[in-house]
C-alpha cells in the first residue's frame, strides 16, 4: 500500500501551512546545527560559531531570528572585567523542538553515512532512544492510521 498521510478531503496546504511556517524559521542547517548545541548545552555565541562550523555573521543572525521568535531568549551575563554580554537558551518552544532533532539525529544515523562521530542517543536506561507518533496514550501509530482533517474553530 503507497504510503498517504492525509486524505483528499483535506485541500492541498498553501500559505499558512505548519510545515512551511516551521521552515521559514527552522530551515536553513545553520538553524538546525544551533538548535542541535542548544540541546548539547551550549548556551555562548562563541560556543555555537566554533561547534556549528557556521560563520559569525551566520550565527548572529540565525540566534537573532530564534530569539524573535521564542525559540531562544537571551539572558544577561557579566565574567569578571568584562562588559555584559548575553548567552541564550530554550525557551518552552525551543524545548518542543526536542523530538524533532532527536528525529533527525537518529533518522542521519541510521540513513546517512553520519559515522564521524560515534555517539548515540540513549534513555536513562541506556537503551537508544527512539521518538514515536502518538495519539494521546496510545499505542504507536503508523503514518496509514494518521488523518489531516480540516481543524474545527
Amino acid at each position: 500500500m503507497p504510503f498517504s498521510l492525509g486524505s483528499n478531503d483535506v485541500p492541498a496546504p498553501g500559505p499558512g501551512c505548519p510545515i512551511d511556517c516551521a521552515m521559514e524559521i527552522l530551515g536553513s542547517r545553520a538553524t538546525m546545527l544551533i538548535l542541535r548545541q542548544a540541546f548539547y548545552g551550549d548556551r555562548r555565541y562563541e560556543a555555537f560559531v566554533q561547534h556549528s562550523g557556521a560563520s559569525e555573521a551566520t550565527v548572529a543572525k540565525r540566534l537573532a531570528e530564534l530569539v524573535a521568535v521564542g525559540v531562544l531568549r537571551k539572558v544577561p551575563y557579566q565574567d569578571p572585567g568584562s562588559r555584559l554580554r548575553h548567552e541564550y537558551e530554550l525557551t518552552e518552544a525551543g524545548e518542543e523542538l526536542l523530538p524533532v532533532v532527536l528525529g533527525l539525529f537518529s533518522w542521519g544515523s541510521k540513513h546517512l553515512d553520519a559515522t564521524q562521530q560515534d555517539i548515540e542517543a540513549v534513555g536513562p536506561d541506556g537503551e537508544p532512544v527512539r521518538v514515536v507518533v502518538r495519539s494521546g496514550e496510545n499505542d504507536e501509530l503508523t503514518a496509514a492510521q494518521i488523518r489531516l482533517l480540516p481543524r474545527l474553530t
